[in-house]
């Protein structure tokens, strides 16, 4: 299979910029020795950080997956009043596997309701299941555009996870409810010609 009949294809450019990011820490992560302890491993700290398991165990950094999945199965759906006392509220747009990270940050931050909003209501209940402060509403960002912009309202930020092609609608929508938006993606011409807006 060639590169160029893969449906995901990556434009040049973005993948000269990250080969040209990543390029640095090859060798140090071809030489770092793998059968030795977690501990004793001589690497960059960014390439230590970045190392999920050893040795069949999570990695410090990474111990928290482990509380995670033991809190999913205590964990009701109902939600504690402390969500009322919420100084901050959050919409994430978008329910993906890059999300749980997210959803996990915001759970240790009582003081913040992280609203998600998903096209499936399975997706949107796994993450709300991660914290107390967590909550989700099923909604289709393409067919739904007046509940997206009723959701941004009532929000303090917009975090949009969702595929970048939905993103210049999302800014145009925080835009226009003088909402801050926060997303992963490059910046495409699109939405850099909403700088000035």
């Amino acid at each position: 299979c060639s590169i160029d009949n893969m449906p995901a294809q990556m434009p040049v450019e973005a993948t000269e910029h990250f080969g040209n990011l990543a390029l640095p820490f090859i060798e140090d992560m071809l030489n770092c020795e793998t059968d030795q302890p977690f501990d004793t491993l001589q690497c960059r700290e960014e390439v230590k950080r970045a190392i999920i398991t050893s040795d069949g165990e999570l990695t410090p950094n990474f111990k928290y997956i482990q509380d995670l999945r033991a809190d999913q199965g205590r964990k009701s759906s109902h939600k504690t009043p402390a969500m009322a006392a919420a100084e901050k509220k959050v919409l994430l747009l978008g329910a993906g596997m890059v999300t749980d990270p997210l959803a996990h940050y915001y759970s240790l931050h009582p003081k913040v309701q992280l609203t998600v909003a998903a096209d499936c209501h399975k997706d949107g209940q796994r993450l709300a299941a991660i914290g107390d402060n967590i909550d989700s509403v099923v909604v289709d960002v393409h067919k739904d555009p007046s509940v997206v912009d009723d959701l941004i309202k009532k929000h303090d930020l917009c975090i949009s996870l969702l595929p970048y092609t939905y993103h210049t609608a999302i800014a145009k929508l925080c835009i226009k409810n003088h909402r801050n938006m926060i997303t992963s993606s490059y910046v495409t011409p699109e939405l850099q010609a909403l700088d000035s807006e």
